[in-house]
């Protein structure tokens, strides 16, 4: 043997050695079989087991066939997989996961092998609670999709694990409302049945006698609300209590007003009056203009020394703003000083003699689309209504991350914050305020979850499918690193609505920079459960990093939260009117 080789022998003997019991090497044992309910299933990348005898497979496969919702952060080196309210994290040649935000210890890490991200697949099936058996004679790994027996009770379905309210700090608390003119309790609420065979009982309680039965997809009046249970009205007549986890819940808007003349002289929030009018001239004099407040924008009661014409009336951009040009007269002043109105969509009115027969109102407007309409009365005075544009008819579908309740009657509280505030109550918080700018706006609203639900991702996507017209499923991020910030929105990765909903992502997102001032971490694709089973534009938006000290105070101030809601809602709006 040379000498040349033998002075590299040890050498090569330890890099063997290092390669043959490195827990992150492929060993040569690619021989192994998976079986999904007794069907063995294939996966682009072949499994295999470890140095710590465990199975590895690529993330591909959990998503693809097993269901679950898979995301790489390439940032983090980070994998992240949901199902059913439940969420791990695992990180790259790291044994230490996170399960809904939690710090767990696994006996395998998770590694890139060839470009693909593969994970220990019991660690993560028995996390969902399957059934995982290994076969060592045929070196099959054997899964069951069906849970676990936990020994639930039938007649039960719609109770808690356990039917006491989850115990501080798990108990939500109500979110505040924002300052806006209509709150959630002011509008009209029904209840979607969203599981079959639901108990209707004669008071809020499990305990309570069943007086009947709804199914899935029944839509109900909520009449009252106590605790966790809605009073409903029931389709065959009569009353009854159902469980508000099962139940999605529908807010219709009241919508912008008609655009007909008001009865009521309504509330004079400015005025002109104009004096030394010209006497010789055939054109009409204006000698008093009214601004009287609407719902949803003014209407200028306009009389003159004579009949008026109605106005020739046009709406600019850049800025926006409405104009009424009048054949008629001002008094000496030629100008008429701007009257503030601060009320959507208009700011403030202005006017001039714009020319020698020509008196110009201008009505200055945030950023919005207006309807304008003139009535002429009987006494030659002119009403004329600018209102805001009623939105498409539209039912935006509001998905609050995590509040699944678990066994013993807690509930999934995401990801923990540096001082204990939870992604699910901040996400429920900004879902609420969100929710409450889109009535204002003109939209209704569907919310999968008002506190807790046992609603699964597969079903909060269906609600979408069933009642809305888009999808926006709101979240707060979250990494080991405390450092990792910033501002994410994610859309399908498979589907017909992958462009119109990477639109959406994208207005979404841009809002959220503006507003928010976080780093952009940019709109993304992913192929998680509650977007792929969606059948209409959906994103998820992360919010910022309640893992991140700073950010996690952000998120739990009333100000950043509403800063987010106008944002989202701003972004939707701007997809829908685009």
């Amino acid at each position: 043997m040379p000498k040349k080789f033998l002075r590299f022998l040890p050498i090569f003997i330890l890099f063997i050695s290092a390669l043959l019991f490195s827990p992150y090497v492929i060993l040569a044992n690619s021989d192994v079989t998976i079986k999904l309910d007794g069907k063995e299933i294939v996966s682009d990348v072949d499994p295999y087991i470890d140095s710590n005898g465990r199975t590895i497979v690529p993330a591909r496969f959990i998503s693809e066939k097993l269901g679950f919702e898979v995301m790489w952060d390439g940032d983090n080196r980070r994998a992240v997989i949901a199902d059913n309210g439940r969420e791990i994290e695992l990180f790259i040649n790291s044994k230490t996961a996170y399960v809904d935000g939690r710090k767990t210890e696994m006996d395998a890490a998770s590694v890139i092998n060839n470009g693909r991200t593969m994970v220990p697949v019991r660690f993560v099936a028995e996390t969902f609670n399957m059934e995982v058996t290994w076969v060592h004679e045929t070196r099959t790994v054997e899964l069951s999709s069906q849970e676990k027996d936990t020994g639930d009770d039938e007649d039960k379905i719609d109770a808690p694990r356990e039917p006491t309210p989850p115990p501080p700090p798990e108990e939500l608390t109500p979110p505040s409302h924002p300052s806006t003119e209509h709150t959630l309790d002011s509008v009209p609420k029904t209840a979607l049945v969203m599981k079959s065979s639901v108990n209707v009982r004669s008071s809020p309680s499990v305990d309570s006698s069943i007086i009947g039965r709804v199914n899935y997809g029944d839509w109900l009046e909520i009449l009252s609300q106590q605790n966790r249970w809605y009073k409903v009205r029931l389709q065959g007549g009569g009353t009854g209590w159902v469980a508000g986890w099962l139940m999605a819940t529908h807010y219709s808007s009241p919508g912008p007003s008609s655009l007909t003349p008001n009865p009521n002289p309504g509330t004079v929030i400015g005025s002109w009056s104009e004096t030394g009018h010209e006497t010789n001239t055939n054109i009409p004099a204006i000698t008093d203009i009214r601004v009287i407040e609407k719902e949803y924008g003014v209407k200028l009661h306009v009389e003159a020394n004579s009949s008026l014409e109605k106005p020739q009336t046009f709406q600019l951009s850049g800025p926006s703003r409405v104009v009424l040009d009048f054949n008629a007269l001002l008094g000496e002043s030629d100008y008429l000083s701007p009257i503030e109105i601060n009320n959507q969509p208009l700011l403030q009115l202005r006017g001039s003699q714009y020319e020698e027969d020509t008196v110009r109102i201008v009505a200055d407007l945030n950023n919005s689309s207006v309807n304008t309409e003139t009535y002429k009365g009987n006494d030659g005075s002119l009403e004329i209504v600018i209102e805001q544009v009623p939105p498409p008819d539209k039912t935006i579908v509001i998905d609050p991350g995590h509040g699944t309740l678990r066994e013993g009657g807690s509930s999934d509280t995401g990801a923990i914050g540096p001082t204990g505030i939870t992604e699910r109550d901040v996400v429920t918080s900004i879902s609420y305020k969100l929710g409450e700018v889109l009535i204002n706006k003109g939209y209704s609203v569907v919310f999968t979850r008002e506190d807790v639900t046992q609603l699964t991702l597969e079903e909060r996507a269906k609600t979408a499918n069933m009642s809305g017209d888009l999808f926006v499923r709101v979240h707060a991020n979250a990494a080991p690193n405390r450092d990792a910030e910033g501002t994410e929105t994610f859309y399908p990765r498979t589907g017909e609505l992958i462009a119109s909903s990477r639109t959406l992502a994208t207005f979404i997102q841009n809002e959220l920079l503006h507003s928010l001032n976080r780093l952009n971490r940019g709109v993304k694709q992913a192929n998680f459960s509650v977007l792929r089973n969606s059948n209409v534009p959906a994103v998820l938006v992360e919010v910022a990093f309640v893992s991140n000290p700073y950010e996690e105070q952000l998120l739990s101030q009333e100000e950043f939260q509403e800063k987010a809601a106008l944002a989202i809602a701003q972004g939707i709006e701007n997809f829908i009117h685009n």
